[in-house]
C-alpha cells in the first residue's frame, strides 16, 4: 500500500500497489466525487442556470458536468505526455479539499428532520405508492453501496485500470499497438487514473454511479401527471438490471450516457422552450454546455460518438429554429477542436489513417488483426437469446443483470402514443440510435440504454397518464423486477463491497471475484522486481511488474507473416517472462517455446463476480525467454 500523499519517482505497478487502504481509500473517493459536484455547480452558478426554477433536475447533473469538465483538462495532458503522476496527484488533491469544505454545505442543505418524517411516513402508510418509493430507495441506495465495492469486473482489470496505471507511471497515454483493447479507451481512462493517482480505487465506480444520480435527478424532479405515473418511470429506471453490473465498475460507461442524456434534456427541456425574457447569451451558454457533454462522451467510447451526434445535431436543429446558425457553427467548431481535435490528432499520428477514419473508425491505421479483433467485438453477445428477446429476459439465472428488464414496456408505451413536441424528438432520437446500433454496433443491452432511457423520457412527458389497467400491469412486473434486483443488489454488496473495510476482506474478495488477482499474487512472490512480463490475459492492471500485452496472438493465426510486426513491437520492450494458462493437470509443451520454465504450475481457478460462473480450475506457468526476441507460442 502507499500513503496517498508519496510521490514516487519510479512506476508503480499493479492495482493493488496504487490504492490506499480500502476504508480510507472510500473516503477519499467520495470526497473527490464532492469536489467534481462543486466542479458542476460552479459551472451552473457562472451560467446562470441554477435560477431556473422549473429546472430542479439540473443540481443532479453537478457530478455528470463536473466530471465533463475534469476530462476536457486532463485527457488532453494525457495525450500530449504531461499527465504524470506527480500532476495527477495535484489535481486530486486540491479536488479532494474542495471537496471536504463542500461536503459541509451539502450535509448543511439536507433537511433532516423533514426526511426523517418523510422514512417514517413511508414506512408506516400502507399504500402501493408508499411501497414503490421504499423499494426505489432501497435500490438506490444500495447501488450506491456496490459502486463502493473494488475493482473486480473483467474489462475494468484489462484496459480501463491498465491504461489508467500506465498514464500515471508513463504520464502519456500509452501508445502500443500490440495490446489491442487498448484502443478502446478514451478521456473516462484520465478520470481513472486521477483518482489512482492518490489511491482512491472506488472513485471511477463513484463516477459511474453519479450516471444514475443524473438518471433520477431527471425522472424524479421533471414535471408529471400524477405521482403514480412518476414513480412508475422511476422505478422502470432504478430497477434497470444490468445498472447492478455496471455501478461496480469504474468502466466508462453510466458516465457518458448521464451526459448525452443529460444534454438532450437540455436540448428538449431550455433550448426549445426559452422564451424571449432569456438573454441571448444564456442560449449561447445551454448550446456549449450541450457540446461539452455530448463531445466529451464522444471521446469516452467509440460507441458513444453515435449518440453524441444524434444529440449535438438535435441541439444545433433547435438553435437554427432560433436563427442562431452561424453563432452555433462557431461555438461547435470551437469545442470540437478543444475536446475531439487532440484524440484524433493522437491517433492519425500514431496509428494512421486520416483524421475521418480517426473520428468514424474504430481502429485507424492498416494494422494486422485489428478488422477479425473488431469483428469479435461486434459479434460479442451476453446472452444465448435471439435479439431482441435477449434485452428483455435474461437467458439464465447468471445473466439476469445483462439485460433492460420490462421497463421496455414503459418505453415502448411512448412510441405508440405520445402527443407532446419534445416526446417526438426523444422517440426521434432513441429509434435513430437504435437502427444503427442494430446496423453496425453490438446487440448486446448495454448498448441500448440510452434509446431506452430517452423512451421512457418520452413516456414521462405524455400529455395525459395511462389507463389505470395498464399503471396497475407496470407496477405488478416492475415490483417483481425490483424484487430480484434486491436480491442481486444484496448479494453485491455481501460479496463485494464488504472488501471495502479492511485489508483483509479485499484480499479475500478479490480473490473470490476479481480474475487473476491470485495468480498475480504468486508472480509478485516468485519474480525479481526488474522483471518485464508478457501477459496474454486480460488482468494486466493486476500484474505487480512492468508488463507487454500479448492479446494480438489471439486474432493473428499461427505461421501468419504478419505476427512478426507485433513480435518485433513486443521485443523492443525487452521481455524476459511470459506467463503461461494452461487445463488443470495439463503438462506444459515446450517444443515451440524458446525458453524454459522458471516457475508453476501454480494451481488456482477462474474468479468472476457472478458466482454461478466462477470455480473452473487451471494452472499457470512463468516462462524464462531465452533472450528478448525468443517466440512462445504455447
Amino acid at each position: 500500500m502507499i500513503p496517498f500523499l508519496e510521490i514516487h519517482a519510479e512506476p508503480v505497478y499493479g492495482l493493488t500497489s496504487n490504492v490506499v487502504s480500502p476504508g480510507f481509500s472510500a473516503i477519499i473517493s467520495i470526497a473527490m466525487i464532492f469536489g467534481v459536484d462543486f466542479l458542476g455547480l460552479a459551472i451552473l452558478n457562472f451560467l446562470k442556470l441554477r435560477k431556473v426554477t422549473d429546472c430542479r433536475w439540473l443540481r443532479w447533473q453537478a457530478i455528470v458536468i463536473g466530471a465533463a469538465l475534469l476530462a476536457l483538462v486532463l485527457y488532453p495532458m494525457a495525450l500530449a505526455g504531461n499527465l504524470s503522476r506527480f500532476n495527477a496527484q495535484i489535481v486530486a488533491i486540491t479536488l479532494m479539499c474542495i471537496g471536504v469544505i463542500h461536503s459541509r454545505n451539502i450535509l448543511n442543505a439536507l433537511h433532516w428532520r423533514v426526511i426523517y418524517m418523510h422514512a417514517i411516513n413511508l414506512i408506516s402508510t400502507k399504500s402501493i405508492i408508499n411501497l414503490m418509493e421504499v423499494i426505489f430507495w432501497f435500490i438506490f441506495i444500495g447501488l450506491g453501496l456496490l459502486a463502493l465495492a473494488p475493482v473486480t469486473e473483467a474489462d475494468a482489470l484489462d484496459y480501463h485500470v491498465g491504461v489508467a496505471l500506465n498514464i500515471l507511471n508513463t504520464g502519456a497515454f500509452p501508445y502500443s499497438p500490440e495490446w489491442f483493447h487498448s484502443r478502446l479507451a478514451g478521456s473516462g481512462e484520465s478520470l481513472i487514473a486521477l483518482g489512482l493517482s492518490i489511491g482512491a480505487e472506488q472513485f471511477g465506480s463513484l463516477l459511474q454511479f453519479a450516471g444514475v444520480i443524473s438518471f433520477i435527478g431527471i425522472f424524479r424532479h421533471e414535471s408529471l401527471i400524477t405521482k403514480k405515473w412518476r414513480l412508475i418511470c422511476l422505478l422502470s429506471v432504478i430497477s434497470t438490471p444490468i445498472l447492478v453490473s455496471w455501478v461496480a465498475s469504474p468502466k466508462p460507461f453510466l458516465l457518458p450516457i448521464a451526459m448525452t442524456t443529460s444534454a438532450l434534456m437540455l436540448t428538449i427541456v431550455m433550448l426549445d422552450s426559452i422564451g424571449s425574457n432569456y438573454k441571448r447569451l444564456r442560449i449561447l451558454y445551454i448550446f456549449t454546455l450541450i457540446c461539452l457533454l455530448v463531445m466529451t462522451a464522444a471521446v469516452t467510447k467509440l460507441n458513444f460518438m453515435l449518440s453524441g451526434i444524434v444529440v449535438g445535431l438535435t441541439a444545433f436543429i433547435y438553435m437554427v429554429r432560433k436563427g442562431e446558425t452561424i453563432v452555433a457553427l462557431i461555438i461547435g467548431i470551437i469545442m470540437a477542436a478543444f475536446i475531439m481535435g487532440p484524440p484524433l490528432i493522437w491517433k492519425h499520428f500514431h496509428y494512421g489513417g486520416s483524421l475521418i477514419s480517426a473520428l468514424v473508425v474504430p481502429f485507424p491505421g492498416d494494422w494486422p488483426g485489428t478488422l477479425a479483433f473488431e469483428g469479435l467485438l461486434r459479434a460479442h453477445r451476453d446472452s444465448t437469446l435471439s435479439f431482441p428477446i435477449s434485452i428483455l429476459i435474461p437467458s439464465s439465472l447468471g445473466n439476469i443483470t445483462t439485460v433492460l428488464g420490462l421497463g421496455l414496456v414503459i418505453a415502448i408505451s411512448a412510441i405508440l402514443k405520445y402527443k407532446h413536441d419534445a416526446s417526438k424528438t426523444l422517440i426521434g432520437a432513441a429509434l435513430i440510435v437504435t437502427l444503427m446500433g442494430i446496423a453496425i454496433g453490438q446487440k448486446t443491452s448495454r448498448f441500448f440504454m440510452e434509446p431506452y432511457l430517452w423512451l421512457i423520457m418520452a413516456a414521462m412527458l405524455r400529455n395525459q397518464s395511462p389507463t389505470n389497467s395498464f399503471c396497475y400491469l407496470s407496477i405488478a412486473g416492475l415490483l417483481a423486477q425490483s424484487v430480484c434486483i434486491i436480491g442481486a443488489i444484496v448479494i453485491g454488496v455481501a460479496t463485494l463491497t464488504t472488501g471495502t473495510l479492511t485489508s483483509e476482506l479485499r484480499h479475500a474478495t478479490m480473490g473470490r471475484h476479481a480474475m487473476g488477482y491470485l495468480e498475480m499474487r504468486w508472480v509478485d512472490s516468485v519474480l525479481p522486481p526488474d522483471a518485464k512480463l508478457i501477459i496474454k490475459s486480460r488482468f494486466i492492471a493486476l500484474s505487480p511488474r512492468y508488463s507487454i500485452s500479448g492479446d494480438w496472438q489471439s486474432y493473428i493465426p499461427n505461421g501468419d507473416t504478419q505476427r512478426q510486426i507485433y513480435e518485433d513491437l513486443t521485443s523492443i520492450k525487452t521481455p524476459d517472462f511470459i506467463l503461461i494458462h494452461t487445463q488443470s493437470g495439463e503438462q506444459l509443451n515446450m517444443n515451440k517455446c524458446d525458453g524454459e520454465i522458471f516457475a508453476g504450475p501454480f494451481h488456482t481457478k477462474v474468479a468472476t463476480r457472478n458466482p454461478y460462473n466462477s470455480g473452473a480450475p487451471y494452472d499457470v506457468w512463468l516462462i524464462r525467454l531465452n533472450n528478448p526476441w525468443a517466440r512462445c507460442n504455447v
